[in-house]
């Protein structure tokens, strides 16, 4: 279906997605997400997915299952946020939250560390093998009618 609706329509996307103008690849990818992808599944945050992979082992698969599948929102006073943000500040307070987080990073071995800590939380072998489910999923969840119905009705509202 979708080889079929790109040979018929092949000129018409491309037009949508660049309004005449020449953009780079990631402007392209991005804009084709506004437009063709923007479900729920979007603004959950679910291009490119990881939060399934990686929002259970921070908050544990309950919390995670609530938010992912049910929208729950976490609030920065409740205790399952203490699990995912490291500080919480007043707007008139970030620019001194940010210089803190700054400067407690800010030291030569923090990156390397940083590496070496997510290599040991996230081997790479493991999330190609998420994110590689994750597309099929994705994938075969595309033309789902839910899905098309959707993207319409966001569609219809950017025009």
């Amino acid at each position: 279906m979708r080889e079929r609706f790109l040979a018929d329509h092949v000129e018409e996307v491309y037009a949508r997605l660049t309004g005449g103008r020449s953009l780079r690849i990631e402007a392209l990818v991005t804009e084709a997400a506004e437009v063709f992808l923007s479900l729920p599944a979007a603004k959950e945050g679910n291009i490119p997915g990881v939060a399934n992979f990686r929002l259970t082992r921070s908050v544990g698969p309950r919390a995670a299952r609530q938010v992912i599948l049910g929208g729950r929102r976490l609030w920065a006073s409740e205790p399952d946020a203490r699990l995912i943000v490291d500080e919480v500040a007043e707007p008139a307070d970030l620019d001194a939250a940010i210089e803190r987080a700054l400067e407690r990073l800010g030291g030569e071995a923090v990156l390397a560390n940083r590496r070496m800590l997510n290599l040991s939380e996230e081997p790479p072998e493991e999330f190609r093998r998420y994110m590689a489910e994750f597309a099929l999923q994705q994938a075969l969840r595309l033309y789902g009618a839910d899905v098309i119905d959707k993207v319409g009705r966001f569609a219809a509202r950017r025009t």
